[in-house]
């Protein structure tokens, strides 16, 4: 059985990076600004963000569980320029 795991994953082909956070289903989104959107429960706890333009860096300020994002990021093997940690 598949057990979730939160992972972040990058799409080249977009440019885009997916930080996901938890299983749940997100029913409202928040765009921080034109490159990075949180992806949120009914009750503001982030499900998973989108980092768009990822190639030309990472922004986490203001971002929710920063930390943990930041680690998430580390570990998925891609070396991106990240900022506001």
């Amino acid at each position: 059985m598949f057990q979730f795991r939160p992972h972040a994953r990058y799409k080249e082909d977009v440019d885009v990076l997916y930080v996901f956070l938890m299983e749940e289903a997100a029913t409202r989104s928040e765009a921080l600004d034109a490159n990075r959107i949180i992806q949120q429960t009914g009750y503001a706890k982030p499900v998973h963000l989108e980092f768009h333009h990822a190639s030309a860096g990472i922004d986490l300020t203001d971002v929710p569980e920063k930390e943990r994002v930041h680690q998430l990021i580390l570990e998925s093997g891609k070396q991106f320029t990240i900022k506001g940690v």
